[in-house]
């Protein structure tokens, strides 16, 4: 028998683990998959306008000091007066003139994209192709959250306008498993513009919500969508004009502004500090902490928290919203704040590109806590920061009468209902 020459296979995916990356990351959560494009958006008009990396409120917060009043209004007052933009989010929850059922559109009037630009960003997944490396104003890392929209839900369709080209990108699969996408060059025309609202330039991104994934109520979904902690810094600056518009079978339902404000309350805690791992620069750590006016809902549970501290970047990129493990302890329902790290971008990039460590969970729910910097430097640096707040913390909300055992409870409820009982009671008889 002939020695045959080496032969290269290349390895092949099954279709169910490139279902269920896609899945992990956008799939199931629709606040998750419009952050994606609504970002790219934002980061399209900065690249245009020349913006600056951050809009400078996280510096504005952190340049409170103790016992200072938080005053969103008056934060954003010192912004710059630059003209605003806009974003529209259309979402249907049934068929209507406009819009199939579960369609979900995402329009901008920036720069848009050439043929070239939209084959380079979508065409190796979990690339460098976001623009932070060349230093371009923008939030994302690695400019994959795109196809994890399209792919992650059905019928992933984008269409962009720039100057005179038009190019539209859709998601499809060879041979039923690989996800690829079918890029076609179009001729500009006054109907293509009207069709799909763009005026000169700008994108559209398009996918029909998959059944796995629940649409909302439209107010609550639009709540929703307002304190989403990963869009939370776009829907406070004054600058992006984030608008949902919610559709059912009769039409448009409403259409409202995302908005943001953080909540009114007092600076009780703040400090900048650094952090050392492995052969990197140190890590500076600028944190603030605020005990809110109000009780906020702590759970990590699901997209609606509201408390804890929003973990950022110096180009005001949201890694997480955590307490760093405090998150069961009683008497913290209301503490949030901002923890910003400067250099993480950089390490980040690092870990992925050269050590094939992921410090950002798949799922996009902030840092994966079982790699080796998270877990040996990061949480326990923040938390050695925080525990003299903490312990602070639920003193205060003891004393207050907000933190009682289940035993002191117990004997409450039993008085009270001693009480009602004798409250109750007609005296007449006796």
């Amino acid at each position: 028998m002939a020695i045959q020459a080496p032969e290269i296979v290349e390895l092949e995916v099954a279709k169910r683990k490139w279902d269920r990356m896609f899945a992990d990351a956008v799939a199931r959560s629709i606040a998750k998959a419009i952050t994606e494009p609504v970002t790219n958006s934002w980061d399209s008009y900065k690249r245009q306008l020349l913006l600056p990396r951050s809009s400078g409120l996280v510096q504005a917060i952190l340049d409170l000091n103790d016992g200072d009043k938080i005053d969103h209004s008056k934060l954003i007052a010192r912004r710059s007066s630059t003209k605003s933009v806009s974003i529209r989010v259309l979402v249907a929850t049934s068929k209507t003139p406009e819009l199939e059922k579960r369609e979900c559109r995402i329009i901008d009037q920036a720069s848009g994209m050439s043929y070239d630009e939209v084959k380079s960003k979508l065409r190796e997944y979990g690339e460098d192709k976001s623009g932070q490396s060349e230093g371009e104003p923008v939030r994302g890392m690695f400019g994959q959250g795109l196809s994890d929209v399209l792919f992650g839900h059905d019928n992933g369709f984008l269409l962009t306008f720039h100057d005179d080209q038009v190019t539209e990108a859709r998601a499809t699969h060879v041979n039923s498993v690989k996800p690829a996408f079918n890029f076609k060059p179009l001729k500009p025309n006054p109907s293509l513009r009207e069709k799909w609202g763009i005026i000169q330039n700008g994108t559209v991104v398009r996918f029909r919500v998959g059944e796995r994934c629940p649409i909302p109520a439209d107010e609550l979904l639009y709540k929703r969508m307002c304190n989403f902690y990963t869009l939370r810094l776009i829907n406070a600056d004054p600058r992006c004009n984030v608008s949902l518009e919610c559709y059912r079978s009769g039409g448009k339902i409403f259409s409202k502004p995302l908005m943001y404000e953080f909540w009114p309350g007092r600076v009780i805690a703040k400090n900048s500090t650094t952090v050392k791992y492995d052969k990197y620069d140190p890590i500076t750590i600028d944190w603030i902490a605020i005990r809110a006016d109000e009780k906020l809902k702590q759970s990590d549970a699901d997209d609606d928290r509201e408390g804890g501290f929003l973990v950022v970047d110096e180009c005001d990129t949201v890694y997480d919203l955590t307490l760093f493990d405090f998150e069961n302890q009683p008497g913290l329902d209301r503490l949030y704040g901002i923890v910003r790290i400067t250099g993480l971008r950089e390490l980040i990039k690092d870990r992925i590109n050269n050590h094939g460590e992921a410090l950002i969970r798949e799922s996009r729910d902030g840092f994966d806590t079982k790699t080796d910097f998270v877990k040996k430097c990061l949480w326990p640096k923040m938390k050695s920061e925080l525990e003299p707040l903490i312990r602070s913390e639920k003193k205060a909300s003891s004393i207050d009468g907000e933190e009682l055992s289940e035993d002191m409870r117990k004997r409450v409820h039993k008085a009270f209902s001693s009480l009602n009982a004798l409250y109750r009671w007609d005296w007449s008889r006796e």
